[in-house]
């Protein structure tokens, strides 16, 4: 990401805005962040906050230079839709950067989890996809690979 100099950048799946810091490094003077959940954008301090499904953004064709969607892949069960919209709102040249759990953690069992305020354990559902369905998402929504990584 430290090559990247963009100057509006789109955080999909924001959820309280933890990317906004990384996205405005890039030299991006606007940065919005667009989530489906209320609760989150509301502990979300980002001042440009748009409540949103992933599916169908409310925004403008081609707006954006960089679109990160971090650790959202798993939160979506049809790849190639997704990566259409954001495709869609992405400008000619411009850069998405996403991330997902790789695949051999639910071969694994493990969950994404975590604690309430009060004490609570929760286990998030989870729509896992194989690395041949990224890169036939991608390729289908008319977006070229330059980086990948897989930690497992």
């Amino acid at each position: 990401l430290a090559s990247i100099r963009a100057t509006r950048a789109l955080d999909v799946g924001t959820g309280t805005g933890r990317c906004v810091p990384m996205l405005a490094a890039t030299g991006a003077r606007d940065v919005v962040c667009a989530d489906l959940s209320i609760g989150m954008l509301r502990r979300n301090r980002h001042r440009h906050r748009i409540c949103a499904d992933a599916y169908h953004l409310p925004l403008p064709s081609g707006a954006f230079d960089l679109v990160n969607a971090s650790l959202m892949a798993g939160d979506i069960e049809d790849l190639a839709p997704w990566l259409e919209e954001l495709a869609r709102v992405l400008m000619p040249g411009g850069h998405l950067l996403y991330s997902d759990f790789h695949p051999t953690w639910t071969e694994r069992g493990w969950q994404r989890t975590f604690d309430t305020v009060d004490g609570q354990h929760c286990a998030l559902p989870r729509a896992p996809h194989t690395l041949n369905e990224h890169f036939n998402a991608l390729e289908r929504a008319g977006l070229s690979v330059v980086a990948a990584s897989s930690v497992k």
